[in-house]
């Protein structure tokens, strides 16, 4: 069973799959096409890896996959708690 804890990182888990999202979406450069000196940043490694443009369908793709879990286990956590 998920308590407050857990519903607060599905939060955050629900907030950071909408920005991929949105981000890419508005084609904020930060997420669609971070810059090449930032070695450390994860879009940056994927941009180098597989191209600009695949790094918009990984963006859409994992934020999708982080939107529909994070929603999937709100509902899961509030038909829980109803039951209770």
């Amino acid at each position: 069973m998920l308590t407050n804890q857990g519903q607060d990182v599905l939060i955050v888990v629900l907030i950071f799959g909408l920005t991929l999202i949105v981000g890419q979406k508005l084609g904020w450069k930060i997420i669609s096409d971070p810059p090449d000196e930032m070695d450390f940043y994860s879009q940056t490694i994927l941009k180098r890896i597989f191209g600009k443009k695949i790094l918009g369908i990984l963006n859409y793709a994992f934020g999708a996959m982080l939107t529909v879990s994070a929603v999937w286990g709100l509902i899961g956590l509030s038909c829980t708690n109803a039951v209770e």
